[in-house]
Order: C-alpha cells, then structure tokens, then sequence
C-alpha cells in the first residue's frame, strides 16, 4: 500500500467503434498501462436510430467474466446519441456516488460486445478516458 498520495500522472485515451460486420464479437476497449489506471468515463456515442445493448466483461489471464449488460438509446436522424456514460451509478450501484471511476490494474482489461450486430451503415463509438500511473 502506497504510503504517500498518487497521482495519475499520463492522460490515457482508447477509442473504439463497433460497425455492423463486427458482429457480435468482443473487442478490447479499455487496457491499462503497466502501472495500473484510473478510469474515469466510458463513453458511448451512437447514430443507430435503433437502441443497442452491449455486454461489459472484465478479462483476466485470457478469461471473460461478464460484467454487466447496457443499453445505448437509439439516435434520431438529426441527433446522435453522445455523451453516454456506460460508468453509471445507476446500473453500477457500487461505484462512488461522488466519483464515479474504476481503478485498474495491469492485466486486466475491458472488452464490449453488442448483443445484436449494429445496423448497416451506422456506428457505435466508446470512448475510455483514464489517467495512468
């Protein structure tokens, strides 16, 4: 256990888009930095006008744990969805209702997956910002 304050001391951002021939696989959205770090948001910004659901799992020694289900709300023609933050108090009750953020060690990652491929010609983008130690 660190005995004097840490600071994240490097911005760490990864960016993610999911098109209609990913399918339903996963993808890697979120790897910290050897050091660990501190997750601060994960975003989702869409243009489908059909609402989409993802499943969130945490990845450890190449095993994926589900972590949770979300849904990004369909666009309309003239607004995108933005600004969705999947780091939710409201589905992630345990998370700090002050601060919402996951801090995350090396080794284990975020991967998301649509239940239902997204529509043809649109996108689901995510956003992860963090910080690294």
């Amino acid at each position: 256990m660190a005995t004097t304050p840490q600071f994240v001391g490097t911005a760490h951002i990864e960016l993610t888009k999911f098109i209609d021939s990913d399918g339903t696989n996963y993808k890697s959205v979120f790897v910290p930095a050897s050091g660990g770090s501190r997750l601060m948001a994960l975003a989702a910004g869409s243009d489908d006008t059909a609402a989409r659901q993802f499943h969130i799992s945490l990845v450890a020694a190449s095993v994926r744990y589900k972590f949770d289900t979300f849904t990004v709300p369909g666009a309309t023609v003239t607004q995108p969805t933005t600004n969705f933050n999947i780091l939710d108090g409201d589905w992630l009750r345990w998370l700090v209702a002050m601060e919402y953020h996951l801090l995350m060690p090396s080794g284990i990652t975020i991967e998301i997956a649509p239940v239902v491929a997204v529509t043809a010609g649109k996108e689901v983008s995510i956003f992860a910002f963090a910080g690294d130690f």
